[in-house]
């Protein structure tokens, strides 16, 4: 089984164990962290978190969550524009599992309004800036106007597709917070980068042939990224993704890391989340970390 397949299966077997418990929870409002599609740090307060799930959106700081509307629509693909203001997301309704397009939100998550794409797409990997907007599902998908119409960009010079799912061979994106052309993906083939906006990609060849599973730049600090590679932890460049290095050596070997967050007011605070129930945080900008939130 190759990983991309194996990081499948994990997703599917925390969203089986954890609907056993999703009656009793929506009941007693006791909304868990499980299930994890994306992070993001609140703006207006930076010691809580944006965190989309299974039954919605959360906010949540290190103790307690509460649901920030009332739908409960699994938020896949959930990102916050570079700029801070402007929530976009994909997914599925609930309970009927149609493909919810590209929607945004423009008062931190209460409304949405649906763009384009509806019942089309479920955006997994998707991305934005002020400019411009990506996402891939079965191809990649680009739009300069806010959602609401796409061009396809060749994406020549990526690795094979998996026949069988549209999440591959893309499993991750980041765009640069100001240059709309400079793309980067994780993929199950290791790290790639375009551009061009799309068009044409290489590889980065200082970072392994393994799965990138999560890709971020921290817009508080342009030049540092961060990667999640399966089985293999987390690495951290200083200098925009030319060089990497080990970061992240005391979180749980067991704990994929599925998605970053940064502080935006403080780029040494950076949030990993896992695929299933963890959030850890570090303060000292990747060098260590303790567990926010189980």
């Amino acid at each position: 089984m190759n990983n991309l397949k194996a990081i499948m299966l994990s997703m599917f077997a925390a969203l089986f164990f954890f609907n056993l418990s999703l009656v009793y929870a929506i009941a007693k409002e006791n909304l868990p962290i499980t299930h994890m599609h994306g992070i993001a740090v609140n703006p207006d307060s930076p010691d809580s978190l944006y965190v989309a799930t299974h039954i919605g959106l959360l906010l949540c700081n290190s103790k307690e969550c509460e649901l920030v509307s009332k739908d409960r629509s699994d938020y896949m693909g959930f990102n916050i524009s570079t700029d801070g203001k402007t929530f976009y997301t994909s997914g599925h309704e609930q309970p009927t599992g149609r493909n919810r397009g590209l929607i945004r939100s423009m008062d931190m998550g209460k409304t949405w309004e649906m763009l384009s794409l509806d019942g089309d797409v479920d955006f997994h990997a998707l991305t934005a800036n002020p400019s411009v907007i990506y996402g891939w599902y079965w191809k990649l998908y680009k739009s300069t106007d806010g959602g609401r119409r796409w061009a396809f960009p060749e994406a020549k010079g990526l690795p094979p597709k998996e026949k069988d799912t549209p999440y591959s061979p893309i499993i991750s994106l980041a765009v640069d917070p100001v240059d709309g052309n400079t793309l980067w993906a994780g993929t199950n083939k290791g790290l790639y980068k375009s551009s061009d906006g799309g068009q044409n990609w290489k590889r980065i060849v200082s970072v392994p042939d393994a799965t990138v599973i999560a890709v971020y730049i921290n817009s508080a600090s342009k030049k540092e990224m961060y990667l999640s590679i399966f089985n293999q932890g987390i690495l951290k460049s200083i200098d925009g993704g030319n060089n990497w290095s080990k970061a992240a050596s005391d979180i749980s070997k067991n704990d994929v890391i599925g998605y970053f967050a940064a502080n935006p007011k403080d780029a040494k605070i950076i949030y990993a989340a896992t695929y299933k129930t963890g959030i850890y945080r570090s303060m000292d900008g990747g060098k260590s970390w303790t567990v926010w939130r189980r």
